[in-house]
């Protein structure tokens, strides 16, 4: 054999060795499509990525998907005010759906980025013929495929990835040169633009991250990635003292870590954890009167084994009540790569980020999850008007404390379980808005309703401001005491951002409260 045909040869084995040792992202996943010819029912289109064996007659093709559940609709108009203002900021609206009447959760969803790019699992569906029926929000994710591999090196938008060998549980396998899509046309910041620089040292690099992408013309594109060793169940590390003082002291840059505060009793595997999730800032940015403000949500976790290591590991999602936003993150469930280790929009490299999980009920997690997915069809469409703009105490994290409450509040089983009373004592009465809104910004434009917003905010600051959100939460979790309480602290990882300094989201209680708090950790809290 010719030298020019053996090396054909060894380039087509080695690409479909690189491929076997990537898997589907889901079992049933695509790219939402918007169709002008609107489904009377509120489905939409979807281009489906990832299909089971029994429907892979499906891949490709474009189907339709409908929701079974009830979902509130709403007649949209985007006002002159909210235009100008999305504008002004380059926020990533959705245009498309102004002037529509009873804009379904699924027409919200598919149309909050432009061009037809949002990517998402779906979940359970129900099959007739080219028609899928879910009873679940979608929950979005990146990339059809999902790897294990570690870094090379990293040159500019390419880098030489090794995968992991399932045969000797070691990243020896193939060698492989991928793409890494930045998405540098679109505008960002230049302080917040990804490189991957220093990954290959980096500490989580040795156990690998899980890469999701897609191929195009034979090359795997690289659009996530996340640390295998922070999520893995036998990671943790035990925690000490003050868990909520401790909640905030993270590892050192570029670095991530697992802390467990073992109280009571392990748990079994497939049991469902609620998440207390928050992130920080950097530098100055999202700074308000000398405070950093952040952003806290919630989520849900539960252990599974690794589809491809094998070794058990926290799956987490995350179910955002989010204002629309530069980088086109948006209210609604994600997967947590997609959330955080988006190389273009993700959390993780720019930002310092907290994750609580604790076990709770199953029947408890479905109500919560249900409420929170009706709040984010809201905050994906400004309650009809279009833009949903959140600042200091008009606040995302205001609503989802609220949701949280008004569950347990209704939740039938709370008499008798310790940890939803905790939690309700700790979040405390729901800050209730004037009956014309909730609690977002929303431009309207005849009204300016940031002064009542602030008003009603200031009532309960344990839900308008995140921090507070979520020490309540822990707080709660250490003392039903019945569990061990796993943080998740990731600090700028994956890439070595030499001008951004990360600051951790500063609580916020009444002026005398600050300035005695300030005082306490300046005295005792010091490492």
């Amino acid at each position: 054999m010719n030298p020019i045909a053996l090396f054909a040869l060894s380039t087509i084995l080695s690409i479909g060795s690189a491929v076997a040792q990537c898997i589907p992202s889901a079992t049933w996943s695509g790219r939402f499509v918007l169709d002008v010819n609107r489904d009377p029912q509120g489905g939409v289109r979807v281009i489906l990525e990832n299909t089971p064996e029994s429907h892979r007659h499906l891949l490709g093709r474009t189907v339709l998907l409908r929701s079974s559940r009830n979902d509130q609709r709403y007649d949209v108009t985007i006002g002159e005010k909210a235009r100008a203002t999305a504008r002004t900021h380059n926020v990533v609206m959705p245009y498309r759906l102004d002037g529509w009447k009873q804009v379904s959760a699924l027409e919200s969803f598919a149309a909050a980025r432009d061009n037809d790019i949002v990517q998402a699992e779906i979940v359970n569906p129900v099959v007739e013929g080219e028609i899928l029926t879910t009873a679940e929000e979608p929950i979005l994710l990146d990339g059809n495929e999902r790897c294990l591999a570690n870094f090379v090196s990293v040159d500019g938008e390419t880098a030489v990835v090794r995968h992991y060998n399932r045969a000797t549980g070691a990243f020896d396998g193939t060698a492989e040169t991928v793409g890494l899509d930045f998405k540098r046309h679109l505008p960002l910041d230049e302080i917040r633009r990804v490189q991957l620089r220093g990954i290959v040292n980096h500490k989580d690099n040795r156990t690998g991250w899980d890469v999701y992408g897609y191929r195009s013309q034979g090359r795997f594109i690289v659009t996530t990635i996340e640390p295998h060793a922070l999520y893995r169940v036998d990671a943790g590390m035990p925690g000490r003292g003050n868990g909520v003082r401790n909640l905030w002291r993270l590892p050192p840059k570029n670095e991530s870590r697992q802390v467990v505060y073992q109280h009571g009793t392990p748990v079994a595997s497939g049991t469902k954890y609620l998440v207390a999730h928050a992130f920080g800032s950097y530098n100055d940015a999202g700074m308000t009167l000398n405070k950093y403000r952040g952003h806290a949500s919630i989520g849900f976790a539960e252990v599974i084994a690794h589809p491809l290591s094998g070794v058990p590991v926290y799956r987490l999602i995350y179910k955002q009540v989010y204002g629309q936003s530069v980088s086109g993150v948006f209210g609604g469930s994600y997967h947590s790569h997609a959330y955080q280790g988006n190389l273009y929009r993700g959390h993780s490299f720019i930002r310092p980020n907290v994750d609580v999980l604790y076990p709770i009920s199953e029947r408890l997690a479905e109500e919560i999850a249900e409420a929170m997915d009706k709040m984010a069809v809201n905050y994906r469409v400004g309650f009809g008007h279009g833009y949903s703009r959140v600042t200091l105490l008009t606040s995302c994290v205001r609503d989802t404390g609220n949701t949280i409450i008004d569950v347990l509040n209704k939740y039938p089983d709370r008499r008798n379980d310790e940890l939803s009373r905790r939690l309700r004592r700790r979040l405390g009465k729901r800050a209730l808005p004037p009956a014309k809104f909730r609690n977002v910004e929303l431009l309207r434009d005849n009204e300016d309703m940031r002064l009542s917003v602030l008003a009603q905010a200031r009532r309960n600051l344990t839900i308008a401001i995140p921090r507070n959100f979520q020490d309540a939460m822990m707080k709660a979790f250490l003392e039903d005491g019945n569990h061990p309480v796993v943080v998740l602290q990731a600090n700028q990882i994956g890439d070595d951002m030499p001008t951004a300094s990360p600051r951790a989201p500063d609580r916020i209680n009444s002026f005398v409260g600050t300035l005695l708090s300030v005082a306490r950790d300046w005295i005792f809290d010091k490492d």
